[in-house]
Order: structure tokens, then sequence, then C-alpha cells
């Protein structure tokens, strides 16, 4: 085999592996509320609020927080990685506006005894209290959905 013959061999191999498609992942973040209430969710950093990053949901909606789509990347950004990465400290969780409970992030505390820590499984920034579904899953493509319910105990917890 000549030299040519070989670069155009191995040329062709780098085409062919090339153009292989990587599987495709989605993942998409809601937060259900199973309540008669609305809720507003906002979140705190080093104790100042972040306007750009509050959800309102209405009573008995579920809403899509967050989508994230990678190709050949592994997994996407799931909600509650987000807000760790965005590293909030706190979160209030207000029920048709007067009744409220804090929820506190990864290594977070504070001095409120009522308090949703991140070990609870009521936190909404701790990833195993979201239920993870496969709506898709082949060898092209990776969908999931991760939730977060509110109940209405959830309601009658807070204060």
């Amino acid at each position: 085999m000549s030299f040519r013959t070989i670069i155009l061999v191995l040329i062709n191999l780098a085409l062919f592996w090339g153009c292989h498609p990587q599987k495709g992942f989605k993942t998409i973040s809601v937060l259900e509320n199973q309540t008669e209430h609305q809720i507003i969710i906002s979140y705190y950093r080093n104790g100042s609020l972040n306007k750009q990053n509050g959800v309102l949901i209405n009573a008995n909606e579920t809403k899509e927080v967050l989508h994230s789509a990678e190709n050949g990347k592994g997994p996407g950004m799931t909600y509650s990685t987000l807000l760790q990465g965005a590293d909030f400290d706190s979160a209030i969780v207000a029920f048709d506006n007067n009744r409220k409970s804090v929820h506190y992030g990864y290594n977070k505390t504070g001095s409120n005894p009522n308090a949703v820590l991140y070990p609870s499984p009521r936190s909404i920034f701790n990833e195993e209290n979201y239920t993870e579904r496969i709506i898709l899953g082949n060898k092209r493509l990776d969908e999931r959905e991760f939730k977060y319910t509110f109940t209405e105990q959830d309601y009658l917890n807070a204060r």
C-alpha cells in the first residue's frame, strides 16, 4: 500500500467517525402546584433578593422552569443544580402571599427554627426531592423530566 493510499484511507475513516451522530440529552424541570393557592418563590443570595429568578405558580398549575438540551455532553442541568450553581442560599415560598416557608440551600443554615433545611424531603434545593421520569430513552436521544410538587401539606406547614 502506498503512502498516498494510506493517507486517503485515514482521511475517509476520520470523516466516517466524525459524522457519527452524538447522543442528545434533554432535561426538563417543572414545578407543580397541587394546591388551591398561588405560590411565589423568591430566591436570595447573601441575604439579597434576586429578582430575575423569582417564580409564580398559579393554583393547580404545572410550570416548566428549565429546559436544558445538550448534544453529546451528557444529561443537561436540572432546576436544583441551577439553584446551587447560582449560589442561592435560601428561598421564600409564599402561598397567597400570606403563609410562607423558608428553604435553605446546601450547607446553609439560619436562625429560623421552622425553615426547610437542605436534607429535608421537602427542600426545593435538594435534587433528591424531585421525581424523575424518562420521557424518551433511545440510542439518539435521552429526554427526562424532573418535577418538584408542592402539596396542601406544604401550605399547612407554612406560617
